[in-house]
């Protein structure tokens, strides 16, 4: 079924109950329509479009600009695509164009459920290597934060919990200790035997630092002695002894601090051109600012009058209704047909040729 026409090709009103149909299409492309404002306009009590497949590629394929080789890799990989599969090329034209935009005044824009014990709610991927591509990216108006596809999180605000109190009533906020370095700790007591003691690195903990590099050790005795030092510092642990020769035998806390692996050298790293790079990147995402009174008004649908006047079917882009039968005249016996899914015509969708970049 295909149609074409300055305002509606195709244009069909169901006036029964229950499974009603206003137009019903099937075959190859059971469905098609082009337009300047609506390509297909559907609108619905229940659903406005409503897509079944069990066989093919997805349950309803857009695409904006152009197929990108990842859709075809992912289909290639996978099979399959999705009940909705939302795709586009490279940005071109100043401003990144987004696969699938989700809008909203004063609402939420996007919610994902999940009711599985086993699958994540959402998968986001970034396989760009040695860029600067974020895998997620959230911002507000006076901050943002990102996570990298190395895994970093990097925010410009602070990092915190919210902790209920013991009694459970109140919650407040902790915060966490950063530091200029990437130091990963450990801690525990142990013991002093005649003003000698001897401490292991934990095996696991030990594999995670360099202590073959500069590590710090804290001690604090949970006796009276003469005073604590750290000696014979080796990669597997360290020794302590009472200060002045003494040899008491008390308890004390130790806390190290060493290097995380593959981290020895990062010191405040400058990100400066890094950030302001996503900045820059952040911003080309987000079309001009309008004012209220510059709203888009094609993109608005609004519910048509029930008794459309000759006149305002000769003027575009109007939405067209079609005129109210008189009250003299019986409607038509409601067709329903019954809609059962019938195999594909088509062996499985194929999405457009990825373009060149």
């Amino acid at each position: 079924m295909y149609g074409t026409a300055p305002q509606f090709g195709i244009y069909g009103v169901a006036t029964g109950s229950g499974n009603s149909v206003g137009v019903y299409g099937n075959g190859v492309d059971g469905l098609q329509g082009a337009g300047t404002i609506h390509g297909v306009y559907a609108n619905g009590t229940q659903y406005g479009v409503t897509s079944f497949t069990s066989a093919g590629v997805a349950g309803i394929y857009g695409v904006y600009g152009g197929a990108s080789g990842t859709g075809q890799t992912w289909l290639d990989n996978t099979g399959t695509g999705g009940a909705v599969w939302a795709d586009t090329i490279s940005p071109t034209g100043g401003y990144f164009i987004p696969a699938l935009l989700a809008t909203t005044d004063n609402n939420e824009a996007a919610v994902f459920e999940n009711n599985s014990n086993d699958y994540e709610t959402i998968d986001v991927y970034n396989y760009g290597s040695g860029g600067t591509g974020n895998v997620v990216r959230a911002e507000g108006s006076t901050g943002s934060c990102t996570l990298t596809g190395g895994g970093d999180t990097a925010c410009t605000g602070v990092l915190k919990s919210v902790v209920a109190t013991s009694q459970g009533a109140r919650r407040v906020e902790t915060y966490s200790v950063q530091s200029s370095e990437n130091w990963f700790e450990d801690a525990g007591t142990a013991q002093l035997v005649n003003g000698a003691g001897r401490v292991n690195l934990e095996s696991v903990f030990g594999q995670t630092v360099n202590t073959g590099v500069e590590y710090h050790v804290f001690l604090t005795p949970d006796g009276d002695c003469k005073g604590l030092y750290v000696s014979a510092k080796t990669a597997s642990g360290f020794e302590v002894h009472e200060l002045g020769g003494g040899t008491s035998s008390v308890a004390f806390e130790y806390r190290i601090m060493a290097k995380r692996v593959g981290y020895e050298s990062v010191r405040l790293a400058d990100v400066t051109e890094r950030f302001n790079r996503q900045e820059a990147r952040s911003k080309n995402m987000r079309r001009p600012a309008r004012s209220s009174a510059d709203r888009r008004s094609s993109s608005r649908i609004t519910t048509p009058p029930p008794v459309h006047p000759v006149v305002e079917q000769q003027l575009a882009p109007k939405m067209l209704v079609l005129p109210v039968l008189a009250s003299a005249a019986p409607l038509p016996a409601p067709v329903t047909p019954k809609l059962t899914p019938t195999p594909p015509v088509r062996a499985a969708l194929q999405p457009m040729a990825a373009q060149p970049k």
